[in-house]
């Protein structure tokens, strides 16, 4: 009679199914315990995984829009310091024609106030050509361009506009056509940019808050004081003493009036903002809420995990231990 069973031939064959299965087992578990979730979603859900596309498609999205945010932020950020600037530019010019206006100046003070008002046009400029990210904030559609152009190129443009003028009335009047009408002057010599335009999408269908323009009447106008200012002294205009006077008044008057203009202008990108901020906010918490549910559908217990990596070990050095009796046994060795 042959001692030879079939249980002792199908062993081996047992042993090494059982094994295989005991690696895959701990390969599982291993991935379960340091990803935190199960390693195949669909075998866990059954096949129903429609719910967890939804929400994987959904956490994407925000991820995506979530980078988007963080890009738009930093450039409304970034316009709201331009404009900063640009008041207290505005307000320092204006504080200095005080004197110069309510007083008998003579050149050298009217030189004094021309230098600032160039100063002020140069900080407005270069602070309005801000770019964030390869794009030219105050641009509007043509963000690949300086909004203005240069403060020199102004002026040049400008000295035609006023030549030959003798009165506050008349160069106030030329230079308020000039800066404020729309489709002339200021429009075809001077803005470079485009309409405004979103700045991107902050959420499925919903644009972000528009970006102003170097175009905003309260820029023009800061750029008019300015440039009245220069104009003065650098023989565009033939004024007597006391209608330069008035003309250094008028442009004292604007700027003054103008801060209000700016400053509404800088609330309405403080508002977008907080928009921007609040976007932010609730992005974040749709976020939570999101991978919560996504733990609930496939997330595994850490201690769970970690037991089953721990039982799968077990297992398969206790597999390993069996199949290397097993391959010792002889015929002495079963006689005994």
């Amino acid at each position: 009679m042959s001692w030879a069973t079939l249980g002792t031939l199908a062993l081996p064959f047992h042993l090494q199914r059982t094994g295989v299965q005991a690696r895959s087992d701990l390969a599982r578990h291993s991935h379960e315990l340091t990803t935190g979730k199960v390693q195949s979603a669909a075998r866990h859900l059954r096949g129903d995984i429609a719910s967890l596309h939804m929400i994987e498609n959904r956490l994407t999205r925000i991820d995506g829009f979530d980078a988007a945010l963080k890009q738009i932020v930093t450039a409304f950020d970034s316009a709201q310091s331009a404009l900063d600037k640009v008041a207290r530019a505005g307000k320092g010019l204006a504080e200095k024609l005080v004197m110069t206006a309510q007083s008998a100046a003579g050149p050298a003070a009217r030189a004094l106030s021309a230098q600032a008002a160039r100063a002020v046009l140069d900080e407005t400029v270069s602070a309005l050509s801000l770019g964030v990210a390869g794009r030219t904030l105050f641009s509007g559609v043509s963000s690949d361009r300086a909004p203005l152009v240069a403060p020199e190129a102004m002026l040049a443009a400008l000295g035609p506009v006023v030549a030959g003028l003798t009165t506050e009335a008349d160069v106030t009047a030329a230079l308020e056509a000039y800066f404020m009408d729309p489709g002339t002057g200021f429009a075809t010599d001077i803005y470079r940019g485009g309409a405004p335009i979103p700045a991107g999408m902050i959420d499925d269908a919903t644009p972000a808050p528009m970006l102003p323009t170097a175009e905003e009447p309260a820029i023009r106008r800061q750029l008019m004081a300015a440039a009245m200012v220069v104009l003065i002294d650098d023989g565009s205009l033939a004024l007597d003493a006391s209608e330069e006077r008035a003309v250094l008044k008028r442009a004292m008057t604007g700027l003054l009036e103008n801060a209000e203009g700016l400053a509404t202008l800088q609330a309405g990108v403080g508002v977008a903002q907080e928009a921007l901020e609040q976007r932010q906010l609730r992005l974040s918490l749709e976020r939570d809420r999101l991978e919560i549910a996504r733990s609930d559908k496939i997330g595994v217990d850490p201690y769970k995990a970690a037991m089953a990596v721990e039982q799968s070990r077990v297992q398969l050095e206790s597999i390993y231990a069996v199949t290397a009796r097993v391959a010792r046994l002889s015929l002495t060795e079963y006689l005994r």
